[in-house]
């Protein structure tokens, strides 16, 4: 079963007190889709399950009473943590009463593999060679040909710790060498290993809730990995160096390089953006993440200059980076040139599209733009991305803040000698 959540409201019947008032219905989040509900009355209270049933339907029905007014006893009178136990379970023996049983014992994890590919295919389209490359190369093979229902969770944490297992490798299976620690090696290990466990996962999601399997126990109790996030970048480019860096970029490549600082657009939407995603009038280029969300950046004067004359005289559905040929740029193709620019520039180690990308977040918060304004101009998923990848530069924010705003208490400076 999924861990409670904590709630300060409904957490003990003090601050349900304190904080919900008497008779009214008081709602919080206890599942995806369920909802635990409270109404406290003048000498009983009732604890509520509401389940989602698509719609914009509910279905509401009461599961105890609440420990206001007497003990817990587990049964006819709940705490909130049981409360929200029971709530859970109720709605999920709703959901299975509801689902039809197939639990076909030859529905393989090659056909759940396969139904889920159509609907990706179909539903998203995102990246799809590199998912179907994921699935055939380093899932399939293994538990492709074990039926859904026997799949045991045993399995597939070996499945998932072979793959943290294996050593450094190209897409054609062969040995590479690479330049790092042993833990940053494991690190990354045990990150594209949780990575393709979430694609078995949503693989396996998609038959559970197609009703082609019966349960979906076994791969929910599975926790993430643990300290998989890459480190924070350990250099953080002025505004000199970049304007340094993409004066040595080659001329072909080098409006690429210039958009990047300019936009904090990955390469990816830049390479995709047309004519059209650019918006002179308003001073916006529209980008798409991978998910084809759009995002506006806004452009200072000097981006809107660069823009014009990118897209001058080109169609409107034509990408506005193109090579010298017209032909438009792939992802491999911004390595060497910028590790030849970075040479030229004698910059070391040699700098990437993502470290302008950060230069761009960092500045922009240097210069005192909130935390919510870099997040949403970056396409960050949550503002909470944000935090981790820039909480050094947060930390200097703010030690420069408190020293700054604090005042003296006069305490006298004495001559101290620190002894080593």
């Amino acid at each position: 079963m999924p861990r409670s959540q904590r709630s300060n409201s409904f957490g003990t019947r003090s601050s349900r007190f304190k904080h919900l008032s008497a008779c009214k219905e008081h709602w919080t989040a206890a599942d995806e889709g369920v909802s635990l509900g409270y109404r406290r009355g003048k000498t009983k209270s009732v604890w509520y399950v509401r389940t989602y049933k698509g719609s914009r339907k509910y279905e509401q029905k009461p599961i105890g009473l609440a420990d206001d007014y007497q003990d817990a006893d587990g049964e006819q009178i709940l705490t909130y943590f049981q409360a929200q136990d029971r709530a859970k379970e109720r709605a999920r023996r709703a959901r299975d009463q509801e689902r039809p049983l197939l639990g076909r014992s030859g529905y393989t994890v090659a056909d759940a593999v396969e139904a889920y590919l159509d609907h990706y295919r179909t539903e998203s389209g995102k990246q799809t060679r590199e998912v179907e490359r994921v699935f055939h190369r380093d899932i399939l093979p293994t538990l492709g040909s074990r039926p859904v229902e026997s799949l045991t969770r045993q399995e597939i944490m070996n499945w998932r710790s072979g793959l943290i297992r294996q050593k450094p490798h190209n897409r054609a299976r062969k040995p590479v060498e690479v330049d790092v620690s042993k833990t940053e090696l494991k690190r990354r290990r045990k990150a594209t290993a949780q990575r393709k466990w979430t694609m078995l996962r949503a693989a396996l999601n998609h038959a559970f809730s197609s009703g082609d399997v019966s349960s979906d126990v076994v791969w929910r109790s599975i926790k993430p990995l643990r300290d998989i996030d890459a480190p924070p970048p350990s250099r953080i480019l002025t505004a000199k160096e970049c304007r340094v860096l993409t004066n040595k970029v080659d001329a072909e490549f080098r409006p690429i390089a210039q958009a990047t600082f300019l936009t904090g657009a990955a390469f990816k939407e830049l390479r995709e953006a047309t004519v059209d995603d650019y918006m002179p009038q308003s001073g916006h280029l529209r980008v798409f993440n991978t998910k084809r969300r759009a995002r506006l950046v806004p452009l200072t004067d000097e981006g809107r200059r660069l823009f014009d004359s990118l897209a001058a005289n080109k169609p409107r559905d034509k990408p506005i980076f193109t090579k010298a040929t017209g032909e438009q740029w792939n992802k491999g193709m911004q390595g060497r040139r910028m590790k030849d620019a970075s040479a030229a520039a004698k910059m070391s180690p040699a700098v990437t599209l993502t470290d302008l990308r950060d230069a761009y977040g960092s500045l922009l918060l240097n210069n005192g733009v909130s935390l919510e304004v870099v997040s949403k101009a970056m396409g960050h998923a949550s503002i909470d991305t944000t935090k981790k990848h820039y909480a050094h530069l947060l930390q200097e924010t703010v030690d420069s803040a408190i020293r700054g705003a604090l005042p003296e208490l006069g305490i006298e400076q004495q001559k101290i000698r620190r002894v080593l």
